[in-house]
Order: C-alpha cells, then sequence, then structure tokens
C-alpha cells in the first residue's frame, strides 16, 4: 500500500487510503477522462485513467505485489478520433513492451528473448506463437510470461 498511501498524501485525501475499493477523481470540470485508484487486500494497487465517455483504458499502473514497486504498465494506442487501436502490455516495467493486441485483427505479438512473435489462427480459441517449433496457445504464452515476471501465481505447481 507504498504507492496508494503516497498517492493519497500527494493528493491531500487519506480518506483515499481508507479502505481497498476502486476511488473515481473527475468532474464535469475534467477533460474526458478520469482517474480510477484501485487498492487490494494483499496491499496490491493499480492507478487507472480512461475515456469519460467509453469507459475504455488509456493507461494503467499496478503494483500486483504490494512491495511499492509498479509491475505493470498497460496502454492503449487510440487513434486521432479516440478509436482503440492496439492494446500494449509491459511486464516488470523495464521500458521493452512484452504483449501487443491489435484491436482490429484480434491478433497478438509477444516478446521473448530479444525477439518478436506474432499469433497465427483465426479465433481468440485458437490463436497461438510458433515459438521455436513449438506451438504455444496465445493465453498460455502470456499466462507463462505473467508468471514470470511475478504478476500471477504458477497454477500448474499448486
Amino acid at each position: 500500500m507504498k504507492i496508494l498511501a503516497t498517492f493519497c498524501a500527494a493528493l491531500s485525501s487519506a480518506s483515499l487510503c481508507a479502505e481497498p475499493v476502486t476511488h473515481i477523481i473527475g468532474n464535469e470540470n475534467t477533460p474526458d477522462v478520469y482517474m480510477t485508484v484501485d487498492g487490494g487486500s494483499e496491499g496490491s494497487v493499480s492507478i487507472g485513467i480512461y475515456q469519460r465517455t467509453t469507459d475504455k483504458p488509456y493507461v494503467t499502473l499496478a503494483d500486483i505485489d504490494g512491495d511499492g514497486v509498479f509491475d505493470l504498465l498497460s496502454y492503449s494506442v487510440l487513434d486521432k478520433n479516440g478509436g482503440h487501436i492496439m492494446e500494449v502490455e509491459d511486464y516488470g516495467m523495464d521500458g521493452q513492451a512484452d504483449f501487443k493486441t491489435n484491436m482490429f485483427s484480434g491478433a497478438a505479438s509477444i516478446h521473448i528473448n530479444g525477439e518478436w512473435y506474432e499469433s497465427v489462427g483465426s479465433t481468440d480459441e485458437d490463436r497461438y506463437f510458433l515459438i521455436g517449433k513449438k506451438k504455444v496457445l496465445v493465453r498460455e504464452a502470456v499466462h507463462e510470461m505473467r508468471v514470470a515476471h511475478g504478476l500471477v501465481r504458477d497454477t500448474k505447481k499448486e
């Protein structure tokens, strides 16, 4: 909760820190955006900025493990009219995008060991990456990447 407490102190609003719930910050005088601060029960926190009229995210920062350091940056790539073109995720916030989704085609890209891999397949259920000579379903590859960065637990080991 270090990040949430620091954020709340900067806003001079201790009431934001009282409960692990979503707080929406914004009003009719704010541009076409609003911001949420979500505090989780295990010390996790996320801060999101959204389009007010569509509720689509612009950017989200998350401290998944509650250690006071952001672990995830996700953002939307928008066209000049605010249309959703792409979603991008950076696990570990090292400056290297790790996963991208094209909102028009549904195609996905993942960055592994310095290389980008493009998804193959026509539906969300059958899309996969060909990594080496192995077919890896997109959802499995993303899960493994998130496990490797400590963003989710490895349920295979449980």
